[in-house]
């Protein structure tokens, strides 16, 4: 439900106020300093000839007794004399509801030019116009004054409400009641001057804020971003009057979840507000964003916040924001690396398996890792085998590495058969290093150290010591059964 608070748009027909300026508060009430600006478009109710009643967008009217500010009507029918007159609405807002209007009526007596008497006061009836339909009326009023001592009468009156649109045209007007008189040259008239008035309207002042999460943003990270309307008031925003807010974000970047207070369109990146929004009350959303990992280091996101729908607002300067947030990359590159066989005999080879992970959250550019060697007397290099970028000796150069991606390098060593043996004498190093920060240095380089196992040498058996060995083992057997049988026979 509307509040009851109002804006009120004074539309002021006195003299020294017509050249004042448009004065916007913070919220609360609001006034225009406006005047009528022409003829309307009502044509006189009556063409008796003794209730001759006109309306002038002229001004003045209180103590006011200059003659230009007054009509002489000579004719004797008032043909196409209008009856209202019309009022400049561009200082409100679109979609103002316009609830009423206040009538300032002036009377003051009118010559004829014919000398005849005229006689002071009268009955008139207010009434407004809204884009050329019969609206609402005030009630009687009367009203008294000759032409050196005028008088003014305020009436408010009720209307709409009537929601303004920029082709909403307001007449203000009245009527002269009741009888008038006799015939010329005795016939009684009076010319009437509708001044000034206050057009009041329902409205608020809708405020939109932005805030972002984190910031800086790492790329590959995701970006929160906090969304809030905020109703200043006085009046509330009914439910049905949806609020739409459209979230313009950097090219390429998506909305992929959304939490809070009405709904988010991730086709046309708007935020829908349907419920309506009271006074002081405020409506908040978190927009999801994610920051691919392959964002430059140093870019600058902008974020732009503005309600596209229309609502009689008292302030559009806070109707929209923009919010900026800087980018920066990290990458946490990972080595691992493994032998095998360990320990290695001499005279054969051993291979160093070399892993390189980016553990994220950035892609990695840059990239390289730095092989360094202790070897003992007799151990070389031999072959290596990246799976990504080259290899020149002490160097693996990767160059870009995405998040989450591995690569590996198979280094061969050769051990001489004359290489000395020994426990963890091999030692072979990696170390990685790119252009992006490194959240963890404790992973960045490891060391596989092997050890070394001397050959041994096996003679082969020739025939003739295969041959004795095998006359021995017979003549063992033989000797064995006659023991056996010796023993048996002395039982």
């Amino acid at each position: 439900m509307m509040s009851h608070c109002s804006k009120k748009a004074a539309i002021v027909g006195m003299a020294g106020l017509l050249g004042s300026a448009f004065a916007l508060p913070g919220h609360g009430s609001v006034t225009a300093n406006l005047s009528p600006n022409g003829d309307g478009f009502y044509l006189q109710w009556s063409l008796g000839l003794a209730r001759y009643t006109w309306v002038d967008e002229a001004v003045g009217c209180p103590g006011d007794t200059s003659a230009s500010l007054t009509e002489t009507w000579t004719k004797l029918l008032p043909v196409n004399d209008r009856q209202s007159a019309t009022v400049d609405l561009t200082s409100i807002p679109n979609g103002a509801r316009i609830t009423t209007v206040d009538i300032i009526v002036c009377q003051s007596s009118t010559a004829l030019g014919n000398g005849g008497a005229l006689t002071s006061g009268g009955t008139f009836q207010t009434f407004t116009r809204l884009n050329g339909a019969d609206t609402d009326s005030g009630t009687n009023i009367v009203t008294g004054g000759g032409f050196g001592s005028r008088t003014a009468t305020t009436q408010t009156i009720a209307v709409g409400p009537v929601i303004k649109s920029g082709a909403t045209t307001l007449e203000i007007g009245v009527i002269k009641t009741g009888s008038g008189g006799v015939l010329n040259p005795s016939r009684r008239s009076v010319n009437v001057y509708t001044l000034a008035g206050n057009v009041t309207y329902l409205a608020s002042d809708l405020v939109v804020a932005k805030t972002d999460s984190p910031d800086p943003v790492l790329a590959g990270q995701t970006l929160t971003y906090t969304l809030s309307v905020t109703n200043n008031g006085p009046d509330a925003i009914p439910a049905g009057e949806n609020i739409v807010v459209l979230d313009t974000l950097p090219a390429g970047y998506t909305v992929t979840a959304s939490s809070g207070d009405g709904s988010f369109n991730t086709g046309t990146n708007e935020w829908t507000i349907s419920g309506g929004l009271a006074s002081a009350a405020t409506a908040t959303i978190q927009l999801t964003v994610p920051v691919p990992s392959s964002e430059t280091q140093g870019t600058v996101l902008s974020n732009t916040a503005a309600i596209t729908s229309t609502h009689p607002d008292t302030d559009s300067t806070n109707d929209s924001t923009t919010i900026t947030t800087t980018v920066n990359r990290s990458a946490d590159l990972s080595v691992t690396i493994a032998d095998a066989p360990d320990p290695v005999i001499s005279g054969n080879s051993v291979a160093y398996t070399v892993t390189l992970t980016n553990n994220g959250p950035s892609d990695a550019s840059g990239v390289t890792v730095n092989i360094a060697e202790l070897f003992p007397a007799g151990v070389t290099e031999g072959s290596a085998t990246p799976s990504a970028g080259t290899w020149a000796s002490p160097t693996w150069t990767v160059g870009a590495l995405a998040a989450s991606a591995s690569v590996t390098l198979t280094l061969n060593v050769n051990v001489a058969a004359s290489a000395t043996p020994g426990i963890d004498v091999i030692s072979v190093t990696a170390t990685a290093a790119g252009a992006e920060a490194d959240s963890n240095a404790a992973n960045d380089a490891a060391t596989a150290r092997t050890s070394i196992l001397m050959q041994t040498a096996v003679d082969i058996p020739t025939l003739q010591e295969w041959a004795l060995a095998l006359m021995g083992l017979l003549l063992g057997g033989l000797v064995w059964r006659r023991s056996r049988r010796g023993g048996s026979m002395a039982a």
